[in-house]
């Protein structure tokens, strides 16, 4: 009897996974070719780990005094990551995709980080930030012409900012050979 209520518990989770993971791509394909909407890509690695804690070492930035922002967060890897290395004012994540966005509260539970399920071009971001994203060019350029970014420093992955001169970048190369790049970018 035991044994039956056992495979049932592991049934239902089985089930719910495959449902939560359908759920999930048929919510990417509302991603594809759009302009304002991000698809779900993540970026967590240890050499970028590395590129990002040397980049913010090198702004010498009372990090207690500052919000910690990551824009399209998935699972809040980096913001899991960069919450464990420095203390911050407060530490926001914000993703758009209910899924990935529920892991991501899973993957938080105790950690003191505020995940927000919503649209990134309507949250509020308090001043002043530390902005980390993962976006397209599109997106990127859209937030800056909304007065995202003032009085931040952002750090991009891979995708420079339209009209703005990032500070300082860092090389990162993966473990698969693929060459990332983190940009920074002084807005204050």
């Amino acid at each position: 009897m035991l044994w039956i209520g056992l495979s049932l518990v592991v049934l239902i989770i089985i089930l719910t996974i495959a449902a939560l993971s359908l759920i999930s791509m048929i919510e990417q394909m509302q991603y594809w070719n759009t302009t304002d909407k991000i698809m779900f890509l993540p970026s967590f690695n240890r050499n970028i780990r590395q590129g990002l804690t040397q980049l913010i070492d090198s702004q010498n930035i009372q990090t207690e005094n500052w919000n910690l922002v990551e824009l399209g967060c998935g699972r809040a890897g980096i913001i899991r990551f960069l919450n464990g290395q420095y203390t911050w004012k407060s530490v926001n994540g914000v993703e758009g995709q209910f899924v990935i966005w529920l892991q991501a509260k899973i993957l938080a539970l105790g950690k003191n980080i505020n995940l927000i399920r919503g649209d990134l071009f309507q949250t509020k971001i308090s001043k002043p930030s530390l902005i980390y994203c993962y976006l397209s060019k599109p997106i990127l350029k859209k937030l800056l012409e909304n007065g995202k970014f003032k009085n931040c420093l952002v750090i991009s992955l891979d995708y420079p900012i339209k009209s703005a001169t990032p500070t300082s970048s860092v090389d990162i190369k993966s473990n698969k050979n693929i060459q990332n790049k983190l940009l920074l970018y002084d807005f204050r």
